[in-house]
């Protein structure tokens, strides 16, 4: 796993290089956080992905240079809910793998929280990923994730913008993102051939730190 350590306020490109194997016809682009605080003490927030061929090595005719789809993440979206859950909306797929607290994923120009502004790296959204207080777990885990279609043997680029923060600055032992050593905030690729069988281990990127505020 490789990533950017240094704490920024700003949102932090995330990216890696990959070369397809032989018999990939598709790639898992997972957009992965575990976290370990609550809205009020940390957020992640996610825009601007992109899944698409290295410079010098483009698209065959009639193909996207980005494969995603909705790569901006500008679509209406709002789950905020006891998980485990599970909803598909404008070609992604958006999960909450933890049991019995309240966890979500929404567009973040829908949060009204007066404590916590709105920040878009581009376009007209990003999505955020939080926990609603009180939270009585270690850590939570969700993904957003898509399946695209890609060339054997080629080279790819996958990137995505990311902005952690970390609010806690009183000293009360709440935990910001970043605060225990399992936060992660970034990407896993996986392959699969035709038959839908995964090829690779777990490709990450990540930003394993935060910004504070």
């Amino acid at each position: 796993k490789v990533g950017v350590r240094v704490a920024s306020p700003d949102y932090q490109l995330v990216q890696t290089s990959f070369r397809t194997r032989s018999d990939t016809v598709k790639v898992r682009y997972i957009l992965d956080s575990v976290y370990s605080c609550d809205y009020l003490n940390g957020s992640i927030r996610y825009d601007g992905c992109t899944l698409d061929g290295l410079p010098g090595n483009p698209p065959p005719p009639g193909d996207a240079e980005n494969v995603l789809v909705n790569p901006g993440l500008d679509f209406s979206f709002n789950a905020d809910t006891y998980g485990p859950w599970k909803y598909e909306s404008s070609g992604w797929t958006l999960e909450s793998y933890t049991y019995g607290e309240r966890v979500g994923i929404g567009q973040e120009t829908m949060h009204w929280w007066p404590c916590i502004p709105q920040v878009v790296h581009s376009g007209s959204g990003a999505m955020r990923v939080y926990a609603a207080p009180p939270v009585s777990q270690a850590s939570f885990h969700t993904a957003i994730w898509q399946d695209a279609k890609v060339l054997p043997n080629k080279e790819y680029r996958a990137s995505v913008w990311i902005a952690t923060q970390d609010y806690v600055i009183n000293g009360d032992g709440s935990r910001g993102f970043g605060d225990a050593p399992s936060d992660f905030a970034g990407i896993i690729l996986q392959e699969y051939d035709f038959s839908g069988t995964l090829l690779n281990g777990t490709t990450k990127v990540g930003v394993p730190d935060a910004y504070h505020d």
